[in-house]
């Protein structure tokens, strides 16, 4: 009876170990998007900038060349995977 008992706690304890290491796993990887999501967001102004400064349409393609002088170093998220 003690011995069932104890494997169901280690069990348990097995199951809540795994979890808190996969949360701070998934935890570790979204902050490490969240410089690129803020890159992206200066690409999005860059291009609608260019946008109003060509009198292109909203919308239109925009070559990155084209918004680079407008945008910050885009260095840790293109290619870096």
């Amino acid at each position: 009876m003690k011995k069932r008992a104890l494997i169901a706690v280690l069990v348990v304890v097995a199951i809540v170990a795994v979890a808190g290491f996969y949360s701070m796993y998934r935890g570790m990887r979204v902050k490490a998007a969240q410089p690129c999501w803020g890159k992206l967001v200066n690409i999005q102004a860059a291009k609608e900038q260019w946008s109003v400064d060509t009198h292109g349409s909203p919308g239109a393609p925009v070559a990155l060349a084209a918004t680079m002088e407008r945008t910050a170093t885009l260095e840790g998220c293109l290619g870096s995977h």
